[in-house]
């Protein structure tokens, strides 16, 4: 295999690209472990991108077991009024309603008279007790948080149901503003304070004295639906239509409708993913299996076709009774999912309980074999391709340093050759100056 040439009349020979063509020879089977090495390497590359689809298709199928995939939906006929969400437990039904008053928070605030200069202005000592649904906490007000920002941050550390904020009315006057947490004529709060020095009694607000000025009642929220009077003491409210949230905005000045209906197009969407998920996958499939022609990263691993059969199988299979083709979801010959938007929406409107059911097995089908795949079969086999992996670079590294001992060794004989060609070149060259010599001599003589 050496290409260099080893002529005495050349001189010294070509060491290093002998060298370098036998170890071509000898790296060969270096070479094609590397090469084994990378396509397993590519398997497991290939079995982690299947797995984020697998994954993808179980998550799909997984939110179509769910009993509530026909959700239901509320439209509100003025959305400046009120908004309105349905759960799931929601019943179909058309509503009247009017919002004759939204619930509002108690609110009071210092008087006019009683301005305050500074955020620092001194309050003076005592005890301030907040009672708000029957509830009453304490504050104490000391010489360490008698400022008016100080009694600001006493009462809002006290959780009593009050916040209070500091606001200024105009320049270098400040006012004391208390308002009730939650809204609600139950939230209506009372201030006592006792033991007061300085301006702390300026607080005091309750039945008897009303030291501060009321802003805004606390008041409940009041609406008419079909024609009952219902009160309730916030603007969201969940507990009057089944499975329904009616969040208030403001006032109207007659009723407006709410209509509560079946969610056709929340089941469509969740069908609709599961079919993209399912055709990215099927896809992928074929494209790591490959062809007669162009083989595919994962040719002729059985777990492919496993899955590949395993997701099939759900095109033509029975659930509860039911096939998906009769929802209008099917395949064409190339395995390709579809949704035939018209045919699922009139088995909805037949019988959505069929198709709640048919989808639900489905679902649950899957999920259940896609989870095997997902928590054991794909991550086992990348499994046992990277112990192959280490295996292999073990050997490879075993090998590299064997090829390295060989390399020294042709390097250090062809050396020596190389050494003893120059040397026997010097001898030639000498024996034939010598002849050439003689034959002068003998030739001259005669």
């Amino acid at each position: 295999m050496a290409t260099g040439t080893s002529s005495i009349t050349g001189g010294a020979i070509d060491t290093a690209a002998i060298v370098q063509q036998l170890m071509k020879v000898e790296s060969q089977p270096l070479t094609k472990l590397q090469k084994k090495e990378a396509a397993y390497l590519s398997k497991i590359t290939a079995l982690g991108t299947l797995l984020g689809s697998v994954n993808s298709l179980k998550s799909a199928a997984a939110a179509l077991k769910e009993s509530s995939i026909l959700g239901y939906k509320a439209a509100v006929s003025d959305t400046s009024i009120m908004t309105a969400t349905a759960s799931g437990s929601a019943i179909a039904g058309d509503y009247s309603i009017k919002v004759t008053s939204l619930a509002y928070a108690h609110r009071i605030a210092t008087k006019d008279a009683d301005n305050y200069t500074s955020r620092t202005h001194d309050m003076g000592t005592g005890s301030i007790a907040v009672t708000v649904n029957g509830a009453t906490k304490t504050i104490a007000i000391d010489d360490s948080n008698k400022t008016l920002q100080g009694v600001r941050d006493a009462v809002n550390a006290a959780n009593a149901g009050v916040k209070a904020s500091i606001v200024q009315v105009s320049a270098g006057q400040y006012k004391m503003v208390l308002e009730s947490a939650a809204t609600g004529v139950a939230a209506r709060m009372s201030i006592d304070v006792t033991g007061a020095t300085g301006d702390l009694a300026d607080l005091t607000f309750n039945a008897g004295t009303t030291n501060m000025n009321q802003l805004q009642d606390g008041i409940d929220a009041q609406i008419d639906v079909n024609g009952l009077a219902v009160t309730r003491s916030g603007n969201t409210i969940s507990d009057v239509i089944d499975g329904v949230t009616l969040s208030l905005k403001k006032e109207s000045a007659s009723a407006i409708a709410v209509s509560v209906n079946k969610d056709a197009e929340s089941l469509a969407a969740k069908v609709n993913a599961f079919v993209a998920a399912y055709n990215a996958l099927n896809t992928q499939i074929k494209q790591l299996r490959g062809t007669k022609d162009a083989k595919g990263t994962l040719s002729g691993e059985s777990v492919l076709l496993g899955l590949g059969n395993s997701i099939r199988g759900v095109t033509s299979a029975t659930f509860a009774d039911n096939q998906l083709a009769n929802l209008g979801i099917s395949a064409d010959k190339n395995g390709v999912l579809s949704v035939n938007a018209v045919k699922l929406d009139a088995a909805i409107t037949a019988d959505s309980s069929a198709v709640v059911a048919t989808l639900n097995a489905m679902g649950a089908s899957l999920d259940s074999t896609l989870k095997g795949y997902v928590d054991g079969i794909l991550p086992g086999r990348q499994a046992g391709l990277q112990a192959t992996v280490k295996n292999i670079q073990k050997q490879a590294e075993a090998m590299s340093r064997r090829l390295d001992q060989i390399e020294a060794r042709l390097k250090k004989q062809y050396t020596t050759l190389d050494n003893l060609l120059q040397q026997l070149q010097g001898q030639s060259d000498y024996v034939t100056k010598q002849l050439s010599q003689i034959s002068k001599v003998f030739g001259g003589s005669s």
